[in-house]
């Protein structure tokens, strides 16, 4: 087409993954650089995610292609999957026996082959895509298939790339058993200008072809692309489709202006549009639904919302995760809870703990007017949260120990260790995070429990209420907790990035609180 006129080898910007055409970004190459550690040692779970073409999969047969022939890949591209069609699917992919409908046999034959190939040296690694879209039993069925092992480790290596949505899916309390698997997590961040425009240049040039888009035009793509690869490639494309059909050597802002366009109206086939937190919203319920939560939390989104930094904490000291281990080894668990648990209280401006209380949470919530709540989570759910939490930390040989984490900013913890706050990086805080976590909220209008397709009463009628004030309920407070009520729920849901499943569980209960204001109680940021 237009490879002659620019004098292109090949069209550089084509949507196939293609490592040839890796780019790494910092954001890339970090990624790189954890799912490179992951499949050399042999970590068990792997977990890589990033908006829609991100780049996830050219980065994953970047490193396949690393590590040469002494790693075997099945690669699984259809994740709507029964359990059987799971295991059927990986053995086929391996070239093993995969007729058989039990789960017995069709382990046993994997099994085997795995062993086989750990004799040779060799390591077996599960790529699954679209992970996101996994239920949570094939998620289950795929930690069992993780307890293949020797005495020493590991048989089997799983990466799951998906979207951001698979974040969310891995905090679900039920999965709280993978979660503590996943021993390497990345998300693969969007690129920044300077980054798009040597991006671009970079294919340009793995071409074959030289400098073609002028600086204006690299900036152009990179306002109309959000920054993220996939998007990059196509309005990229389209541009050099325009420029090569009004004979255009250098392409210019008028080429790209055009191209946007053109894909905004759909002639190019892409459904192009930004992959933002924005496009969610308006895919969960349109226009109307972005104004009713706008206009409901009276604020930007909860995890664009202005945070601390550093500076607003005079009290603390910058650590590291050796430090921070160290000091926790020197505090036994019951102590490291009791601090933890006084803390909270008193961030909560409620009456200490007596000492006849003990240490039970829920308990002393409860006698404070207070919900407790249990779950899995991760620093992202906590960010959004908003509330004060205690995270189990695992210290190696030396069990389980609490920390609440009282503050959080882009890149830190700020947590309460030893009677004073100390700052840690959020992604080293995270490897020693076992995933579970305990807060505290206040349910002002008595939703009680878990309210689903089963519940009825007063609770769903102040549920609906809160609904209906976020402007995603349109009916009437029935008290019934209707198909209406669980679109209503799962919108919410979709809008802040949570699994939506419809159920108003404890998570989901309180950011409608949050959102309305009524919660009341410390946050993890600031007055500003």
């Amino acid at each position: 087409m237009y490879e002659r006129f620019y004098g292109f080898r090949d069209r550089p910007f084509r949507l196939t993954p293609d490592p040839a055409y890796l780019f790494l970004s910092q954001t890339h190459r970090e990624a790189y650089a954890h799912l490179l550690y992951g499949i050399r040692e042999n970590v068990g779970f792997v977990s890589i995610t990033g908006e829609i073409g991100a780049g996830k999969t050219t980065l994953v047969r970047a490193v396949i292609k690393e590590t040469g022939d002494q790693v075997s890949v099945a690669y699984i591209f259809d994740p709507v999957l029964s359990s059987i069609d799971l295991l059927q699917t990986i053995n086929a992919e391996f070239g093993l026996p995969h007729r058989s409908v039990s789960k017995r046999e069709l382990t046993a034959v994997l099994n085997d082959y795995l062993m086989s190939q750990r004799g040779e040296g060799k390591r077996s690694v599960v790529v699954i895509d679209e992970a996101q879209n996994l239920r949570p039993v094939i998620l289950e069925q795929l930690r069992l298939l993780s307890n293949l092992e020797t005495d020493t480790e590991k048989l089997l290596q799983i990466v799951l790339l998906g979207q951001p949505e698979l974040r969310a899916l891995l905090e679900r309390p039920e999965l709280a058993q993978l979660s503590q698997r996943m021993t390497v997590r990345w998300h693969i961040r969007p690129l920044g200008l300077a980054e798009a425009a040597e991006y671009v240049r970079h294919r340009v040039l793995v071409a074959g072809g030289e400098d073609v888009f002028d600086d204006e035009a690299l900036a152009m793509i990179y306002r109309s692309s959000g920054g993220v690869p996939r998007m990059i490639n196509i309005v990229a494309h389209r541009a050099l489709l325009v420029g090569y059909g009004r004979g255009s050597q250098l392409i210019g802002p008028d080429e790209v202006s055009t191209a946007t366009v053109e894909l905004a109206e759909g002639r190019h086939g892409h459904g192009f549009h930004r992959a933002d937190w924005w496009s969610r919203l308006l895919a969960a319920g349109g226009a109307a639904l972005a104004a009713g939560l706008v206009a409901f939390f009276l604020l930007p989104p909860v995890v664009d919302r202005t945070v601390a930094t550093a500076s607003n904490y005079a009290a603390f000291e910058t650590t590291d995760r050796t430090r921070l281990a160290a000091a926790l080894s020197s505090t036994e668990a019951f102590n490291s809870a009791r601090t933890a648990i006084g803390r909270l209280l008193e961030l909560w401006e409620v009456r200490a703990a007596g000492d006849g209380e003990g240490l039970d949470l829920e308990r002393l919530a409860t006698a404070r007017g207070l919900r407790y709540s249990a779950f899995g989570a991760g620093p992202s759910l906590l960010s959004i949260l908003d509330l004060p939490a205690i995270v189990e930390i695992t210290n190696g040989d030396d069990g389980v120990r609490y920390l609440l984490v009282e503050a959080i900013d882009r890149s830190h913890f700020i947590v309460h260790v030893d009677g004073a706050r100390t700052a840690i990086a959020t992604g080293e805080l995270a490897r020693l995070w076992n995933g579970n976590a305990h807060l505290l909220w206040r349910d002002s209008r008595g939703l009680g429990g878990t309210l689903s397709a089963a519940s009825s009463g007063q609770a769903v009628t102040s549920l609906q209420k809160m609904l209906a004030r976020a402007g995603l309920y349109l009916g009437p407070a029935t008290g019934l907790y209707d198909e209406a009520t669980e679109k209503a729920v799962r919108n919410f849901q979709i809008g802040l990035g949570l699994v939506p499943d419809g159920i108003a569980g404890a998570v989901t209960q309180v950011l409608l609180y949050k959102g309305s204001g009524t919660n009341g109680g410390p946050s993890l940021r600031p007055a500003t």
